[in-house]
């Protein structure tokens, strides 16, 4: 329950070694490496010439990407890793990848030709087709010794005007329509040099725009008959092309080996990146934790001897990394906590101490046994057969405890996939002042243990009258309070209330200049029992989700039963229990999450924790398809 205590490394090593201790930094996992101190190290230079295989590395990708949607659609959900040697993994044979990969990149560059193509072909068949009916050849489509032939288009709407127009000359010209579209009539116009000039002044007044198709030969309908076999050809290379990438898809585990192996390398020489060097030597900084330090030096001199391992612990106000050490059971809780900020270098790890808050409420927001045996046995198959890691992973050993939980608070309040069984120990709708009891003492204690904890931090800090004053004197007054509704209790609880008021009266103000401001300022402090009320009272969504989930249960039930009576009936029965109950237990476990986590981040967490630290990120192999393992023979 404490933050790893962490060493700052200086490495100092041969050139000749840099790239095998590399290598094993990334293999053990435990050095965050940093950027290099040239003030801490006088004499020393930027590393040089460390680049990475970002463009290897994304070329790979993109091959990936592109040969994904070709490969067989996978069978189950279980994950295709297998488990590999990190020797093995380094040393394994990747040139028929990297020619995959090659051959990927080309067959994608030719199926971007081919659709730039298409859409070229495909826009000139568009401006094509208004033509078909013109039987000239475009290459006779052109000035002759003694006439001007031009194609054009004009809006619909001015060709009558123009015809009269014309009707009203008497030039050696003819105007022939193509083709009328709602965007434009097509026309052939022809005149005699003599007038050619004239006509087409008076065309172009009448918004004629002249259309020309240099590149082509033949007729529009020769033209547009190329122009589809071109498509028809082009449709049967993208065909073959696609064949080929599903049989190169085959290769995708190679592939997508090779990508975790370049983004080993690329890691690495990112590191050796923030290095500096001497002429003979290079010089690595960075951070260890404590516990694994020796085992770094040890691995170490099993390359060589001839190397200077420095470590020393933080200086005052340094900021280290902050990595946690939590057992099986506390370990998927640091999710909920790192959802909200990773706790500070120098402050008390909280997950200890919010695991066990972060479990009742949970399971009391569902509070259904049914619900939590479905819960725990489907999180547990999930993260059995399909090894979720990293923050996947947590959430699933989360979702497990929470089901857990749930089947627990299900047992005690009778409610089994919304059906009321004899209760442990009673039920909710039917006792609501009880329930509302449970729920404002299990606040009253979560928020007690936040001041507890702030307490605890202000006496190790030496401020201990701080502590007794700001946070021992408001558990006092929140003990106290409830005592005095028991008869039993209430002289004890009168005698406790008195003491912390009258112990908040004359503190609260200590920081005040006079004795009159000081009285004030204790008496003021006197308020904030109103938002502590506040923050016990919200404790009450703990029996307010847990009601809503029975009482939906209730109602698919009820509906469920409705429908049943005959054979169809039945099924429909059936589909609504299945169908009601899932959603009726993903909406509430969703909702369980997020309450569970507001109330340890502002009833508790507000109470002590300062967190915005930076998580302990050491260098290390971050493969996405396949498990590696140390040991000089993967597992079978």
């Amino acid at each position: 329950m404490a933050i790893v205590p962490m060493k700052k490394l200086t490495l100092i090593a041969m050139k000749d070694d840099q790239q095998a201790m590399v290598r094993l930094m990334q293999e053990l996992g435990c050095v965050e490496v940093v950027v290099g101190d040239k003030e801490e190290l006088p004499g020393t230079r930027e590393m040089a010439g460390s680049a990475g295989q970002e463009e290897d590395l994304a070329a790979v990708r993109a091959a990936i990407r592109f040969l994904t949607p070709y490969a067989p659609k996978k069978k189950g959900f279980l994950p295709d890793r297998d488990l590999m040697a990190m020797g093995e993994f380094e040393a394994m044979d990747d040139a028929q990848a990297r020619e995959g990969a090659r051959e990927a990149r080309e067959m994608q560059a030719e199926l971007g030709d081919i659709a730039a193509t298409r859409l070229r072909i495909r826009a000139t068949m568009a401006s094509l087709e208004p033509w078909e009916g013109l039987k000239i050849p475009f290459e006779q489509i052109r000035d002759t010794h003694y006439a001007a032939v031009q194609i054009g288009t004009l809006p619909p709407a001015n060709l009558p005007e123009l015809q009269e127009k014309l009707a009203l000359q008497q030039w050696a010209a003819q105007l022939d329509t193509v083709s009328e579209m709602r965007e434009g009539v097509c026309l052939l116009a022809a005149a005699h040099k003599e007038h050619a000039e004239a006509f087409f002044d008076l065309l172009k007044a009448s918004g004629f725009v002249r259309a020309s198709f240099p590149e082509l030969t033949g007729t529009a309908g020769e033209a547009l008959q190329r122009l589809r076999k071109e498509l028809d050809e082009l449709a049967a290379r993208q065909a073959e092309i696609e064949r080929e990438a599903g049989n190169l898809a085959a290769q995708l585990k190679p592939l997508k080996l090779l990508e975790d192996k370049l983004a080993a390398h690329n890691d690495r020489a990112q590191a050796a990146g923030r290095f500096l060097q001497t002429e003979q030597t290079f010089i690595a900084q960075g951070w260890v934790p404590v516990p694994q330090q020796e085992l770094l030096r040890g691995e170490l001199q099993k390359i060589s001897e001839t190397f200077e391992l420095q470590l020393r612990d933080p200086q005052e106000g340094e900021v280290f990394p902050t990595a946690t050490h939590n057992g099986k059971v506390v370990e998927p809780f640091e999710l909920i906590t790192n959802l909200y900020s990773t706790p500070d270098c120098r402050e008390l790890d909280p997950n200890a101490l919010m695991a066990p808050f972060y479990f009742a409420f949970f399971g009391m927001m569902v509070s259904d046994a049914g619900y939590g045996i479905v819960m725990a046995i489907v999180a547990t198959l999930a993260n059995k057969f399909m090894r979720p890691r990293g923050m996947a992973g947590q959430l699933a050993r989360l979702m497990i405890a929470g089901g857990i939980s749930t089947f627990m608070w299900g047992a005690l309040f009778g409610g089994w996939f919304g059906i009321e069984l004899p209760p442990l120990l009673f039920v909710p709708m039917q006792e609501p002042i009880m329930m509302l009891a449970l729920c404002f003492g299990l606040g009253a204690i979560h928020i007690m243990t936040g001041m507890g904890v702030k307490a605890y931090t202000l006496v190790k800090e030496g401020k201990v009258w701080d502590a007794i004053f700001d946070q021992v004197t408001w558990i006092v007054l929140i003990i106290g309070l409830p005592m005095l509704a028991l008869p039993a209790t209430q002289m004890v609880g009168m005698v406790l209330s008195i003491a912390a008021v009258v112990t908040l009266i004359l503190t609260q103000g200590r920081a005040k200049k006079n004795i009159f401001a000081k009285l004030i300022g204790g008496i003021g402090s006197l308020y904030n029992i109103t938002s502590v009320l506040s923050d016990i009272l919200s404790y009450s969504r703990l029996f307010a989700l847990g009601l809503a989930t029975g009482v939906i249960g209730m109602v698919i039930n009820t509906i469920a039963t409705m429908l049943g009576g005959n054979f169809i009936g039945s099924i429909f029965m059936v589909a609504v229990l299945i169908g009601g109950h899932a959603f009726n237990l993903l909406i509430n476990v969703l909702g369980a999450f997020v309450h569970a986590s507001r109330l340890q981040y502002i009833e508790f967490f507000g109470k002590f924790y300062t967190g915005g630290g930076h998580a302990f990120d050491p260098l290390r192999y971050r493969a996405k398809n396949v498990d590696l393992t140390r040991q000089k023979q993967a597992a079978k």
